[in-house]
């Protein structure tokens, strides 16, 4: 089996002159002398096997339900491979119909690849992307460069090989970096809508309000307690470190705040986009 000009159209071939006549023995069972059916009847058998049934069952449940997922979805799972033929449609409605699925320890069970944070970063941000680069050496920089995985078996869907204290500070300064607007040619606003501010404007926001709007926007199911206390008091101790050193412009909010006064659009952008980093960067935002 090979490819016939496969710079040109690259169509499939069979080269009588390049096989090996006779029978032959795969896993214990014989393949008689067939020239290029011998392939079909091989592919046959690998994908009509338990063994594969099973592997591909695994795979699917660690992708959607949890690393280590029950051995009991896993087995109903590859049932349904065998009585369908194969049919993956068939295998996913048993994994997306199970108890396993819907249960709650598995509800954000799965901690994202690098490729799913930075992605979902900037969706949930609504980033005007004119620059791709900067997304690409980051991704890079957690170790999932873009069509660079090695192995012909992918990157792995596991969290084990992406989550380590070095992993994490690259995940939080790409999030805060994403969120102020440090990344060449991508933007995103986090101020709230005209509208919405000018229904709003006889209430000054504070850190406290503006977490709660921009939660639901960074995480639809909403935040831990430990995350959104994590968030606003790291907020709040940037802010203190800043006037300390006598550079309160950082986080002019703070400083406006406490001098009884109204911040402007450039110190609630500020403010904002702290926040908005802090919860990019926090364990709930991780966690799909």
């Amino acid at each position: 089996w090979t490819i016939d000009r496969p710079l040109i159209d690259a169509q499939f071939s069979f080269n009588p002159n390049r096989h090996e006549p006779g029978t032959k023995k795969v896993l214990g069972k014989k393949i008689k002398d067939n020239g290029e059916m011998e392939g079909r009847e091989l592919l046959h058998m690998l994908a009509s096997s338990q063994a594969t049934a099973h592997f591909l069952s695994r795979k699917l449940a660690v992708r959607f339900v949890a690393d280590d997922p029950p051995q009991a979805l896993v087995d109903r799972m590859a049932k349904s491979y065998m009585s369908s033929g194969g049919d993956i449609a068939v295998v996913l409605k048993t994994l997306f119909r199970s108890p396993e699925f819907w249960s709650s320890t598995a509800y954000r069970a799965k901690v994202k690849t690098p490729l799913e944070f930075v992605v979902s970063a900037a969706r949930a941000g609504n980033a005007d992307i004119l620059n791709m680069q900067p997304l690409a050496n980051n991704l890079r920089q957690m170790g999932m460069p873009v069509y660079g995985a090695i192995p012909p078996t992918g990157w792995d869907w596991k969290s084990s090989p992406w989550v380590s204290t070095g992993a994490l500070v690259d995940r939080m300064n790409f999030a805060l970096n994403l969120a102020a607007n440090r990344l060449p040619g991508i933007t995103i606003n986090w101020l709230p809508l005209p509208d919405l501010a000018s229904s709003e404007s006889h209430t000054a926001p504070t850190p406290e309000s503006e977490e709660t709007r921009l939660e639901p926007i960074l995480i639809p199911g909403g935040a831990t307690e430990s995350t959104r206390t994590a968030a606003l008091q790291q907020f709040e101790a940037q802010a203190a470190q800043n006037n300390v050193q006598g550079n309160s412009a950082i986080h002019p909010v703070v400083a406006a705040m406490h001098q009884n006064r109204p911040p402007n659009a450039a110190a609630l952008e500020k403010q904002d986009q702290s926040l908005a980093g802090l919860l990019i960067g926090s364990p709930d935002f991780q966690r799909r």
